[in-house]
């Protein structure tokens, strides 16, 4: 199976570059495009996928049979200085 998709910014909407998505407890990942999208060639759709961006807190989804477009947006991590 392929499984495609597009992560975003949750606050401002915009494509992400270069985030990790991978399948969790595998070494199975790509990176997303300078446009935020994804394309991951799976064995069975069974799992979780995982989203993480340095700067961003990780998003994770259930793999859904029948479901092959995935969209994850991600929350920028609050930076607090002490």
């Amino acid at each position: 199976f392929t499984i495609t998709g597009t992560v975003r910014n949750s606050d401002d909407r915009e494509a992400l570059p270069f985030v990790n998505v991978y399948l969790a407890g595998t070494t199975r990942g790509v990176t997303t495009d300078a446009s935020g999208n994804f394309s991951l060639a799976l064995p069975a759709l069974e799992g979780r996928l995982v989203a993480s961006h340095l700067g961003f807190v990780n998003d994770t989804l259930a793999l859904r049979p029948g479901t092959t477009r995935y969209f994850f947006s991600l929350k920028p991590e609050a930076n607090t200085l002490q």
